[in-house]
């Protein structure tokens, strides 16, 4: 008996397969998006165990978790390394890839990567993959595991020494809108970040300006300006009123 052909799911039908039950969905979202699993958008790609003895002053550029800094990768100080022989394809980084730490006091902590140059993922550092980007935007997948930093960190198990295994992140629940719609809360969510980061910059010139102006005061004070008025309302004789002494 011949064996029956396996019927291909469309992309529509694997989702549909992959949707959180309605008892798990942490919050309710429109009713064009669904509830998702990490495992079936995404899949992470673990790094190289490099050895001290393979590190170089030139070469390819080598990521590790101290190179991840508020948001993005940093090779400004890294390390190198040379091309590696072996499934080189799995631990290279591109352009656009998100890099997530997998261990130590930062586990959770994860970065974009926006060179040109490609470089090396080392251990203990994840490079989290779209499995098809038809359906899932980078910047909507950077946005929300920026915002599940805290709780990967919180999913880690080893005291002192947090660890978190790929298995533990692939079941967090993602809400998925339309691609276009992704689109739109990308946008959106830049736009109001540049307004915060104008106005963070506008307060730092401002607190800048604060710390120059009680200066000011201060020097004011201690040579007699502020009580210029005070003296001339009481007659007080600025020659004999005032006298160097040593502390």
């Amino acid at each position: 008996m011949a064996k029956k052909k396996q019927i291909e799911l469309t992309i529509e039908e694997k989702l549909q397969n992959a949707l959180v039950s309605k008892e798990e969905q942490p919050y309710k979202i429109p009713n064009n998006w669904c509830w998702t699993y990490f495992k079936d958008i995404f899949y992470i790609e673990n790094g190289y165990a490099f050895k001290k003895i393979d590190y170089k002053k030139e070469g390819i550029p080598l990521v590790r978790i101290s190179n991840i800094e508020n948001g993005i990768v940093n090779i400004n100080e890294c390390i190198y390394v040379n091309k590696l022989e072996k499934n080189e394809e799995k631990y290279v980084i591109e352009k656009g890839d998100l890099l997530i730490a997998l261990s130590g006091a930062t586990t959770g902590k994860n970065g974009v990567y926006y060179l040109d140059e490609i470089a090396y993922l080392n251990q203990r550092i994840g490079n989290i993959k779209i499995k098809n980007k038809e359906k899932v935007l980078n910047e909507y997948r950077n946005y929300y595991i920026a915002l599940k930093n805290e709780d990967i960190l919180n999913l880690a198990y080893g005291g002192a020494q947090p660890n978190i295994s790929p298995k533990v992140i692939e079941f967090i629940s993602i809400p998925l809108p339309p691609i276009k719609e992704q689109q739109r809360i990308v946008n959106r969510i830049e736009s109001l970040f540049a307004k915060l980061d104008r106005a963070k910059e506008l307060i730092e010139n401002t607190l800048a300006q604060f710390e120059q102006n009680k200066m000011a005061i201060l020097h004011k004070a201690f040579t007699g300006e502020l009580t210029v008025k005070w003296r001339k309302e009481n007659n007080i004789n600025e020659k004999n009123f005032f006298n160097k002494v040593k502390l």
